[in-house]
């Protein structure tokens, strides 16, 4: 995100139980020259969605999740990444 498409270094924020559990994890990665920020996040309370990516127009207001993978169905070795981080570069080129 930084290098290919200039975006600011990642924003790290996380959800956090009382007693010290992680339950969600967030990198923010603003582009003020396009007006956009891209939100990534991966949730492991059983209630949550679990990975996704949510695009977020400044300028509109408006967000869009573009891609998600369920708890259940990522993998330990994390290989679901690799198609996520393909499908956002096809859509940061083909959109903005």
């Amino acid at each position: 995100m930084t290098s290919e498409f200039d975006f600011d270094e990642p924003i790290y924020g996380f959800s956090e139980q009382p007693n010290g559990t992680i339950t969600k994890d967030k990198f923010d990665f603003n582009n003020q020259r396009r007006n956009l920020k891209i939100t990534i996040s991966n949730a492991y309370h059983p209630n949550d969605y679990g990975f996704e990516i949510n695009l977020i127009d400044l300028i509109a207001e408006t967000e869009e999740m573009v891609g998600y993978v369920l708890k259940e169905n990522q993998d330990v070795e994390q290989n679901y990444l690799k198609n996520a981080s393909e499908h956002l570069k096809k859509i940061i080129d083909e959109t903005y």
